[in-house]
């Protein structure tokens, strides 16, 4: 609110303004109602009328100003925090995303700048008009009966502790209803992501068993904070006031001690502040939830997290040489070893074909490279200098990696293969799509490379997409090309077309191919095996597929192969 200095002012100022016109028709109507008394006839009576409608549209106008001010206020404060929040996210490594729920964090996204939007309005205005109300009122009440105006300033007190002490018991009750409203968005989410596995699985009873579940918990929590509501001591403290304030006054009126409009005016300010409680009670279990709304968010935005550090040098991809220097990796102490004790050095413009079982550490050994991650021990080197000693965006815009699950954009094929480059001319693209062989099936399409495809790119095949992955890579022009088994979805013909059509590309880059393909495997000049986190054997394919025989376990069941040699060859 800081940021917006001027609005939070003529909010603040312009709520205190408001129910002080708000309330001050009933002290007019105090007056009239003496006029009337005293000379029925009098021209005067008219006049404070003529007033009393004056101010009433001067209130509505004033009202709509401040009313406004405020949502603006409210809708610019949100839209920042949710700023703030995507840019957190943006810039977090990426083992932090590896344990955030994507549903939690579209909840506090959505639902908790929400809940703060409205806490910031009308309820940050509505807490300045009690107060003002609650002052305004004793002092008129202090200027016209001081006994009278004694039951406000005892009950007030209590009034305003009775408040603090029901927010202070809906504040851990609305955190938990946030908490648990995050767990529902995380299985609705989860269950819209995986609707194809449901369906196939035919899991559907078993998925709303569990929805239901969950929201029945949350359901619990809601119930819970209704019972707080229904037990509001603090409208029950101001008709008490009301109740002695007539009481009483109706008896000093007798000795006549009070006028009928002095009354009528105690009455009229007490009632309007009964009518302000109810608003309250809404203020205080939205204040309850905005507080817990903000704690998430701030939770979210301010966390602590290590991230990676890069240097200043800029990397120009001129000399693509990689080292892993006794690298060792897991994701978390409670893991297993990912990599360990890696020793290996790939040459500029070499292409390098990364083999293995299921967890033998391929992908892993990628991400390494693109520096998603850093290892626990050890060092990589990239054209002889420590891989942290680059800046982020150099490192960056030489890498171009092609993942086995293909992740596409609700866009374009066009922006999607343009990701990387936007402002990349649509002759640049047809080029990529050309070299991906993905031209073919793209111009079949009615709107081209114009088609919209859809979430994670689900009107296309999975060949489909992964040749659109392929032309996003080939189009940015990498220095350092990292492939992970990206042709697994493909048919043999194009499989055949893309390896003739990259084949010249993949010697001007240093490349790093995660495949279980031979045709593919051939065309490395080196064949790096894993198991288990270690390279068990390394060299040219024919000569590891006569030499180790970890290696042919890998192909026997689907190739035939060349004799097995017992001495020599690459280890």
């Amino acid at each position: 609110m800081l940021n917006y200095k001027l609005m939070t002012v003529l909010t603040i100022v312009g709520s205190i303004i408001e129910i002080i016109l708000f309330s001050t028709p009933v002290v007019f109507i105090g007056l009239i109602i003496e006029l009337f008394l005293t000379d029925s006839s009098s021209p005067t009576i008219l006049t404070y009328l003529a007033y009393l409608f004056g101010l009433v549209i001067f209130q509505a106008i004033f009202f709509y100003f401040v009313a406004t001010i405020n949502e603006i206020l409210a809708h610019r404060v949100t839209t920042d925090m949710t700023a703030d929040l995507f840019s957190a996210l943006q810039s977090r490594p990426v083992h932090y995303h590896d344990r955030v729920a994507i549903g939690d964090i579209m909840a506090r996204a959505t639902s908790d700048t929400r809940v703060i939007n409205i806490g910031l309005s009308p309820a940050i205005r509505l807490i300045m008009q009690i107060f003002t109300l609650m002052v305004y009122s004793i002092s008129i009440m202090l200027a016209l009966n001081y006994r009278l105006a004694l039951i406000l300033v005892i009950t007030g007190p209590m009034y305003f502790y009775s408040i603090y002490r029901y927010a202070k018991k809906l504040l851990p009750v609305s955190s938990e209803i946030r908490e648990k409203f995050g767990d529902l968005t995380i299985e609705v989410a989860e269950s819209i992501r995986g609707i194809r596995e449901i369906k196939s699985f035919v899991a559907e009873p078993n998925i709303i068993d569990r929805f239901d579940k969950i929201s029945m918990i949350h359901s619990g929590k809601v119930k819970e904070m209704g019972y707080l509501s229904a037990v509001y001591i603090p409208h029950l403290i101001i008709a008490t006031a009301l109740g002695l304030t007539t009481s009483l006054g109706i008896i000093l009126m007798l000795n006549g001690e009070l006028t009928l409009p002095e009354l009528v005016i105690f009455v009229g300010l007490i009632s309007l502040i009964q009518w302000m409680s109810r608003n309250l009670q809404w203020i205080a279990e939205y204040s309850a939830r905005t507080i817990a709304s903000s704690k998430r968010l701030q939770e979210m935005i301010f966390e602590e997290i290590e991230h990676l550090e890069f240097g200043e040098l800029k990397y120009t991809g001129e000399d693509t040489t990689i080292e892993f220097n006794n690298v060792s990796f897991r994701y978390d102490e409670t893991r297993e070893w990912a990599l360990q004790n890696i020793d290996v050095k790939i040459n500029h413009n070499e292409t390098i074909a990364i083999v293995g079982g299921p967890g033998s550490g391929k992908s892993t050994f990628s991400k390494l490279i693109l520096r998603l991650y850093d290892p626990i021990n050890g060092e990589i080197k990239l054209s002889g200098q420590a891989i942290s000693e680059f800046t982020e965006k150099s490192l960056r815009k030489q890498f171009s990696s092609i993942e086995q699950d293909v992740f596409l954009f609700t866009d374009t094929i066009a922006n999607n293969i343009s990701f990387g480059k936007p402002d990349a001319s649509m002759e640049e693209i047809k080029q990529a799509a050309v070299l991906a062989s993905a031209e073919e099936f793209i111009d079949e399409m009615e709107m081209g490379y114009e088609t919209i495809i859809g979430e994670r790119g689900v009107k296309l095949s999975g060949g489909q997409k992964q040749r659109i992955a392929i032309a996003r890579s080939l189009l940015i022009n990498p220095a350092i090309l990292l492939i992970d088994d990206a042709s697994s979805a493909l048919d043999a013909e194009t499989e055949q077309k893309i390896q003739n059509a990259i084949k010249n590309i993949l010697k001007t880059r240093t490349s790093i191919i995660v495949t279980s393909r031979l045709a593919i495997i051939s065309e490395a000049s080196r064949v790096l095996v894993f198991d288990k986190g270690k390279i068990v054997a390394q060299g040219p394919h024919d000569v590891l597929i006569c030499s180790s025989p970890y290696y042919r376990r890998l192909f026997e069941s689907h190739y035939e192969l060349p004799p097995l040699v017992e001495a020599g060859g690459a280890q």
